[in-house]
């Protein structure tokens, strides 16, 4: 599927996800990701940065001092979103 407004498609995708309307692993794989490979990366990133102490992101309602590293409740979310917002812009 081609990406007409990549702004979009990413609120589209979160939307759906977060409203139970969608599947990670499907989301994923559209972009040629892998479900399990991607968690892998991610969880590993957020320990790092965890031990690092440095505080990234935003809550839902970007307030940054809220956020918890990428785990809040939709901290997953969240962080596969900047990720695919990173791959789109590369």
């Amino acid at each position: 599927m081609g990406m007409v407004d990549p702004l979009k498609d990413v609120q589209g995708t979160t939307l759906a996800l977060n409203g139970g309307q969608g599947a990670m692993t499907a989301a994923l794989a559209d972009q040629g990701l892998d479900f399990e490979e991607t968690i892998d990366q991610i969880a590993y990133e957020q320990q790092y940065i965890k031990g690092k102490g440095v505080k990234i992101g935003a809550d839902i309602k970007g307030d940054a001092s809220a956020a918890d590293n990428g785990t809040e409740a939709t901290g997953i979310k969240l962080e596969w979103i900047r990720r695919r917002g990173t791959a789109i812009n590369n």
